[in-house]
């Protein structure tokens, strides 16, 4: 059973046949219609309607302020005064600023210590971009590269100024960059620490400041790409970029030069990896020579880096030699400059044109005055002889007879385009050394490397496991284990445990019960079960946490599968263990099995809603979950695609042994569950539903205990999950709004009901909104 609505299926067919309607959209776009387990259409005449949501995506409503609780804002008094309020801040991650460098480090803590080799999960953080980047261009290979590989990506923007959603960033980096698929595009929020997995690598200097602030993940990383000290005047900025060298990231870096900076000057954990070329846009095509000879030169002024001025004053005294050339000038729209010299400018050019230009001239220019670029490799791969500066971090790249060095001075940068302007044989000659050194160079070998030097820096301080060296043959003295942790459990435990024993399996199984200081009658239940197989374990209150103890009492057992209990929550029928050990045959590498909760005859009809709309969407959903399953309806990579992956409650679950012993639960206070669940399907590992092994559990609770359990949830799911929800009381108020008029509108329900529901709305709000609030003030201390 479901919510019940006064909505007639006349009205709900009425509205289906008028193509007026998406019901998958609007699934999509409204969180809450999946959970309360009704049909969209349904959802949308009974509730939908009086919130002003939209009916599909070309809908002329407009969404109101009330239309979700993330989204809505109260209408009305501005109230609630006795909530506490953010005082007001700059926004944490604005780089170019000093400020950022206020947030110190975090060191870093991870909830566990295992991760898949064959399959990490990796956050990038990113400055947003625009066309043409080559930074970002090395970046989003890589990234394209790793998924190919098989690894679980997210890349984070700092700062989106470019972009207004994150659709549109991930459909511009298809279009302008590379075609990644199930990469997910997220904008970094203010609270960072709640982002978990495998590894975070910042990639400049500003996004090094929050990827420190991520403690949970295992191990940090820099992909360096050039010695952002030098892009500066000496000064504030020239320390800050300084800093970022010294927060012990590990670091991944483009090319010999800035590895021995990363090691000799700051003493990092460093490895290498070679900036190549695409062959599709740069291959050699029919040399044709040109008279006058064709210079292709980069001519990106805006980044000083590139010495462009040098270039151009080079340029003039080989002019006013009587030298005759042409130049093509490519990088920027607008050079900015009359040319007494015959020239073309090019502005931005795509791979593809750049491929063309350079197939289609005589010799390439283009500088480094800090680390190599990529346009060298791409020159060199279509027959171009390249002229680059004469530095040190040049020379640890390049060998001789590779490129021309030109010294940087404008006279020595036109004798050495003058030498090859006039000598075809140096021209031939430069471009034969280009060839060699471009052979052996490739973006996947390059991404290889990075794998490579990922997994090892990783593997440092946690353990490598691929999930199907795991799941091979073992003899365990049992195929099924139940473990309970007790305190106080009262007579209900007694039909738990009548329930438990009575189970029909086809085979043995082992009950565990550690009981942390009942002083009620809840030992001498389970000494009343100990000749069926109830086994007792007895730790002082004061030892019991609820990762902690639950992995105690699974170490205990000596069984292929660990199915845990509540003490409040009974087995709904005697098949309940079979069907739950065996939903573990319905993937190949299902970790972990949950089975629905009923509700006891006390419920009251919202509890009763609320857990058969829950359970009924599971039910509804595919029954394994798994990082590259969307279900219908559902947004790949989406909060509600996350939330569905690791659902997971230890009232009624079981895990798999082996899984378990290379991830245990963390040692949290709260919520272990769920952040297991989310671990090992970030680690590769399948989740699955048994729709078969309900027990019932429930609980009417109070004002003051939906308080209490409010304030813990807020906490826990900005910690360990980063969901913010409500961030001030005007949300706040608009949330218990959009409850109380959902709730209103349930059919049937006595007044006293209803009120006393419309108070536990409030406290559950107040509550989370309380909990986070008090989190994030926490975190704002060590910020500063």
């Amino acid at each position: 059973m479901v919510l019940q609505t006064s909505v007639s299926p006349e009205a709900i067919g009425q509205l289906r046949q008028s193509g007026q309607f998406d019901a998958a959209w609007y699934a999509n776009r409204y969180a809450d219609v999946a959970m309360s387990g009704i049909d969209p259409a349904q959802h949308y005449l009974w509730i939908g309607r009086r919130l002003g949501r939209r009916s599909g995506p070309d809908s002329g409503l407009a969404d109101t302020a009330a239309s979700t609780p993330a989204q809505a804002r109260a209408k009305g008094k501005p109230g609630w005064n006795d909530l506490p309020v953010h005082p007001d801040r700059p926004n944490r991650w604005v780089h170019n600023t000093a400020a950022i460098a206020r947030n110190r480090a975090q060191a870093l803590a991870p909830l566990t210590r295992s991760f898949n080799p064959a399959s990490m999960n990796i956050h990038w953080i990113i400055p947003d971009f625009g066309p043409g980047g080559g930074g970002h261009m090395s970046i989003f290979r890589m990234v394209r590269y790793l998924e190919s590989f098989g690894h679980r990506q997210t890349i984070w923007i700092q700062n989106p100024t470019v972009h207004q959603d994150e659709k549109q960033a991930w459909e511009h980096i298809r279009a302008w960059y590379q075609p990644i698929d199930r990469v997910i595009v997220r904008f970094l929020p203010e609270e960072v620490e709640g982002i978990s997995g495998d590894l975070v690598i910042a990639t400049d200097m500003w996004t090094t400041f929050p990827a420190a602030q991520m403690s949970l993940m295992k191990e940090r990383f820099y992909l360096v790409q050039d010695y952002e000290a030098l892009f500066h005047t000496h000064g504030t900025f020239t320390y800050v970029a300084d800093m970022t060298y010294r927060m012990g990231f590990k670091a991944v870096c483009a090319g010999a030069w800035l590895k021995s900076i990363c090691e000799e000057r700051y003493g990092l954990w460093t490895r290498a990896w070679e900036l190549a070329y695409d062959p599709m846009y740069y291959y050699r095509g029919e040399k044709i020579e040109h008279d006058p000879p064709r210079i292709a030169f980069y001519a990106r002024a805006a980044t000083p880096r590139r010495a462009v001025e040098l270039g151009r004053e080079a340029l003039l005294i080989l002019h006013d030699r009587g030298v005759r050339f042409r130049v093509d000038l490519f990088g920027q729209d607008d050079f900015g400059a009359a040319l007494p010299y015959e020239h073309v400018n090019h502005g931005l050019l795509s791979p593809a044109q750049l491929g063309d230009l350079y197939r289609s001239t005589d010799i390439g220019m283009v500088f480094s005055a800090s680390n190599y670029s990529l346009i060298p490799m791409e020159m060199m791969a279509c027959g171009l002889p390249v002229v680059e500066l004469d530095a040190e971090s040049t020379r640890a790249v390049f060998p001789e007879g590779a490129v021309a060095f030109a010294p940087p001075t404008p006279h020595d940068m036109a004798d050495v385009l003058q030498r090859l302007i006039e000598s075809a044989a140096e021209r031939e000659r430069l471009r034969a050394g280009g060839a060699a050194f471009v052979a052996g160079l490739s973006w996947e070998k390059s991404a290889r490397t990075l794998e490579a030097a990922l997994i090892e820096g990783l593997s440092e301080n946690s353990r490598p496991v691929t999930p199907r060296a795991l799941f091979t043959t073992r003899d365990y003295a049992h195929k099924a284990a139940v473990i309970i942790p007790t305190w106080n459990g009262g007579d209900l435990f007694r039909s738990v445990l009548q329930a438990l024993v009575t189970q029909q399996t086809d085979w043995a199984f082992d009950v565990m019960v550690v009981d942390s200081g009942s002083t009620d009658n809840t030992l001498e239940i389970i000494r009343e079960f100990s000749h069926r197989g109830v086994r007792l374990h007895q730790i002082p209150n004061s030892e019991f946490s609820h990762g902690r103890t639950r992995n105690l009492a699974i170490s205990m057992t000596t069984a292929e599968f660990v199915a845990v209990l509540t003490q409040d929550a009974t087995p709904a029928t005697p098949h309940w263990l079979a069907n739950m050990i065996a939903a573990f045959d319905k993937g190949d590498q299902v970790a972990g099995v949950f089975g629905g909760h009923l509700t006891y005859p006390d419920a009251t009809s919202f509890v009763r809603n609320g857990q058969e709309g829950h359970f009924a969407h599971f039910a509804a959903m595919p029954h394994v979950a798994q990082w590259g399953v969307t279900p219908p309806g559902m947004e790949w990579g989406g909060t509600q695609w996350q939330q569905w992956l690791h659902y997971f409650s230890d009232n009624n679950a079981a895990l798999r042994r082996c899984v378990w012993d290379k991830i245990p639960y963390p040692d949290i206070p709260w919520g272990e569950d769920q952040v297991w669940a989310w671990e090992v399907t970030k680690q590769g590992y399948q989740k699955a539903y048994a729709p078969d092994a309900f027990v019932t559990h429930s609980h009417n609770l109070s004002e003051a205990a939906q308080d209490k359990v409010s304030r813990i949830e807020g906490d826990y799911w900005l910690r360990y999950f980063n969901y913010r929800f409500e961030k001030d009381p005007q949300a706040v108020k608009a949330s218990v709004d959009y409850l109380d008029t959902r709730d209103a509108a349930v059919a049937g329900v006595a007044p006293d009901v209803l009120a006393h529901q419309q108070a536990l709305n409030r406290a559950a709000v107040c509550g989370r909104y309380r909990g986070q609030f008090d989190l994030v003030e926490q975190w704002r201390a060590k910020w500063s």
